[in-house]
């Protein structure tokens, strides 16, 4: 039980916080249901991990040039939707000669 508190007391950081930090992690932690030490833990372990591997940063980029060449063939689509309509028109008025 002694070594268990002793290294409770090891982990113990005392820190200063600018002014309104400790209100702006308390409102977080109580949003997010958590004490204020598990939302700076929380918090720190996600910057840590961000820079985890380069091919989270590739999934990204690759995930963009999708998105961006998706937006392109989309921009085209009522150009698509208008020349479809006039083949329609044409195939209709052909129909209504013969």
């Amino acid at each position: 039980m002694a070594e268990d508190q002793n290294r409770t007391f090891q982990d113990k950081f005392m820190l200063r916080f600018p002014e309104g930090m400790r209100d702006r992690i308390r409102q977080a932690a109580d949003e997010n249901g958590r004490s204020m030490n598990a939302e700076i833990i929380h918090r720190l372990e996600q910057t840590f991990a961000a820079p985890e591997t380069e091919a989270t940063t590739e999934r990204t980029q690759s995930a963009r040039e999708v998105a961006m060449e998706l937006a392109e063939e989309l921009a085209k689509l009522p150009q698509f939707i208008e020349l479809a309509r006039g083949l329609d028109r044409i195939r209709k008025e052909e129909k209504d000669e013969s």
